[in-house]
């Protein structure tokens, strides 16, 4: 959006907060690693996945780094906003990821505008 080719559409009902939004995004996460792909383009051999597949984590899903950096649990309702800024300014994303990843960071990753999500 920001180079003139689209516009972001904000929904103002999604609430991440929710136990439903959180299952929704994550469920996302595990259907793009295990999303079948065929095509000359997913050179993946053995896996047919349009995610490479490795001994190493080569992916990033902030919600399931969340999860396991806050002990394997979500928070939910008005502690999700707060915690989920805690993480975005503590945890370090090398902690989470292969080297693949390892220059990810959770502030470029998780956008907070005016102190909102």
């Amino acid at each position: 959006p920001a180079d003139g080719g689209g516009k972001v559409l904000f929904d103002p009902m999604f609430d991440l907060s929710t136990t439903e939004a959180q299952q929704a995004v994550l469920e996302t996460c595990h259907q793009l690693q295990t999303l079948e792909c065929r095509v000359v383009g997913c050179d993946n051999a053995g896996y047919d996945t349009l995610m490479y597949q490795s001994d190493k984590k080569t992916h990033s899903c902030f919600l399931e780094d969340f999860r396991d950096w806050n002990g394997g649990m979500l928070p939910t309702g008005e502690d999700f906003e707060a915690k989920l800024l805690e993480f975005r300014t503590k945890a370090k994303a090398w902690n989470y990821t292969s080297e693949v990843l390892s220059d990810s960071s959770y502030e470029n990753m998780i956008g907070f505008i005016d102190g909102k999500l």
